[in-house]
C-alpha cells in the first residue's frame, strides 16, 4: 500500500519502467503533500492570540484537509489498481475476436481510470480552495506553506486531468460518459486555473 510505502522506495518504482505507479498516482499524492501542507498551516494557527477571530474557521478547515488527505492518498492506491485493470483489460481483449467485445471490456475499465483521476482532481481543487483561504486568515509566517499548498494542489489537478483525457480516447461506445466526464475534467481545470 502507497500509504505505507517508504518515500525513497515509492520514488524508486515511480523511476522504474513497471506500468505503476505512475502520473495519475503520482498527482493524487501531489494533492495529499498539498492537505498535509494546509494542516500544517492550520495547526500553526490554533490557539494563536493573533488570529482569535479566525480559530473555528480555521479548525474546520484543519479537519476538511485531515479528511482530503487521507482520499487522496487511498485515490493514489486507486490509481495504479485502475490502471493495472487497464493493462489487464487489454490481455484479455488479445484473446478475443469480437470488436465489440473487445471494446466493452476495454471501455469498462477505461470508465475507472477517468473517474479515479477525475475525484483526485475534484478533491485537489477543494485543497487547492483551502489553501488560497487560510493564505489569507492563516498564519502569517508559514504563508509559503499555504502557497506551496496552493502549487502542489494546482499540479496535482492538472495531472489528473490530463490522465482522464488521456483515458477518455478509450471509450467510444458510452457517448453520455465521456462527454459528461470531459465537462467535468474541463470545469475543474478551468476553475483552478481561474482560482
Amino acid at each position: 500500500m502507497i500509504g505505507e510505502t517508504r518515500i525513497i522506495d515509492f520514488l524508486e518504482a515511480l523511476s522504474s519502467s513497471k506500468p505503476t505507479p505512475g502520473g495519475g498516482t503520482a498527482s493524487a499524492l501531489a494533492g495529499s503533500l498539498a492537505a498535509s501542507l494546509v494542516c500544517k498551516v492550520a495547526v500553526l494557527t490554533i490557539g494563536k492570540k493573533n488570529y482569535n477571530d479566525v480559530q473555528d474557521e480555521i479548525k474546520e478547515i484543519n479537519e476538511k484537509s485531515k479528511v482530503y488527505k487521507e482520499k487522496l492518498l487511498e485515490l493514489a492506491e486507486k490509481d495504479s489498481e485502475a490502471f493495472n485493470k487497464i493493462i489487464n483489460a487489454y490481455r484479455i481483449t488479445r484473446e478475443l475476436n469480437d470488436i465489440n467485445e473487445k471494446k466493452k471490456i476495454l471501455e469498462e475499465a477505461s470508465k475507472e481510470a477517468c473517474l479515479v483521476p477525475l475525484e483526485t482532481a475534484n478533491i485537489s481543487y477543494k485543497v487547492m480552495e483551502l489553501s488560497e483561504r487560510i493564505m489569507m486568515i492563516g498564519n502569517k509566517n508559514a504563508f509559503t506553506d499555504s502557497l506551496s499548498a496552493a502549487y502542489l494542489a494546482f499540479s496535482a489537478i492538472n495531472g489528473a486531468i490530463e490522465n482522464v483525457f488521456f483515458n477518455l480516447k478509450n471509450i467510444s461506445m458510452d457517448k453520455d460518459f465521456s462527454n459528461k466526464t470531459y465537462i467535468n475534467a474541463e470545469n475543474i481545470k478551468r476553475s483552478s486555473k481561474e482560482l
